[in-house]
């Protein structure tokens, strides 16, 4: 008992102002954290298991690094409608022959917190193959980190323990290196992303999160 509640302290401390929060406040916020990782972690990883599995020609798995930049200094995370929380992929353009980058992020409308997320996108293998992955320094722990430049998807999946992007932010998520491979578009369409946090100070998946589809334009 006494160590958790050396705990209970150590993890109350930043969120204090003039006044230290009621301890029950301390402990709410500790449950949201870590019941939105928990639910994604146990997902994420129960669908990586087939995912991971398939392999097969074409498909490559990675082991995912921190991008060396952050990216919330590359582009903003555009967005329809602010009071709703969404996932988009940033749009962006790469001559034939040449590498570019795309950021995958969302934009948390002012009741939402994430601490973990499990996303997969399709793209035109024809127009560009996937060369890389990085995560943004906002995560710790990646669960999933694959790609088909044959059929034309990605997913990557992670989460972090502890404060995670607040609300009416962006959130960067994770860069895509690609190889440009002929002239032409791309759409980038978001397959059922999982964002998971809190919603209104309910913790767990956050409810019906739109994936707005970028566009990769190799000219």
């Amino acid at each position: 008992m006494r160590g958790r509640s050396t705990r209970q302290e150590v993890r109350s401390a930043p969120m204090a102002d003039d006044d230290a929060p009621p301890i029950g406040r301390a402990r709410q916020h500790l449950r949201i954290v870590l019941a939105g990782a928990f639910l994604l972690v146990v997902l994420a990883a129960a669908g990586g298991v087939v995912l991971l599995r398939r392999g097969g020609t074409g498909t490559t798995r990675a082991s995912l690094e921190k991008c060396s930049t952050s990216l919330a200094v590359l582009s903003p995370i555009p967005s329809s409608d602010p009071s709703v929380t969404s996932l988009s992929a940033v749009s962006s353009a790469v001559a034939a022959g040449q590498t570019g980058s795309t950021v995958v992020g969302a934009r948390l409308a002012s009741g939402d917190s994430v601490n973990a997320f499990d996303v997969t996108v399709t793209f035109d293998p024809r127009i560009a193959n996937v060369v890389s992955l990085c995560l943004d320094d906002n995560w710790r722990e990646s669960l999933a980190a694959r790609w088909d430049n044959s059929g034309g998807s990605l997913r990557v999946a992670a989460f972090r323990l502890g404060t995670g992007c607040a609300g009416g932010s962006d959130c960067p998520l994770f860069k895509v290196t690609w190889t440009a491979r002929q002239p032409g578009r791309s759409s980038l369409v978001m397959s059922q992303p999982m964002l998971a946090g809190a919603h209104d100070g309910v913790a767990g998946l956050l409810p019906g999160v739109p994936g707005e589809s970028g566009v990769l334009v190799v000219q």
